[in-house]
């Protein structure tokens, strides 16, 4: 693929939620970053990026707290530390008769 034909696929959202999960299964593994689904999608990093911010914003993923990739930049070689996200876990519904029970309101 040529550098124009990767510029010119669109990224979605969904399309990367779909990435993020092949990814997942494939390598068995919970913790990825940008450019690893920006890998598996065939595509630029960049608008993975773009992506990861909106999943990110309306809490579909999370940072790995106190966990980062070391990289090195082409140019010069320089260390620098990527963000590491996973799915984020969804909640469970409450349970508002333990709730009441608790708090002496049920029966």
């Amino acid at each position: 693929m040529q550098v124009n034909e990767i510029e010119s696929i669109r990224v979605t959202t969904d399309d990367v939620m779909q990435a993020i999960r092949d990814y997942q299964q494939k390598f068995a593994i919970e913790h990825f970053t940008t450019r690893e689904i920006a890998k598996q999608m065939g595509v630029d990093e960049y608008p993975v990026r773009t992506a990861f911010s909106w999943l990110h914003r309306y809490q579909m993923i999370e940072t790995v707290p106190c966990v980062r990739s070391i990289r090195y930049t082409k140019a010069h070689g320089e260390e620098y530390s990527a963000t590491v996200y996973q799915i984020k876990p969804e909640s469970t519904a409450a349970d508002f008769a333990a709730l009441n029970r608790i708090f002496g309101y049920g029966g």
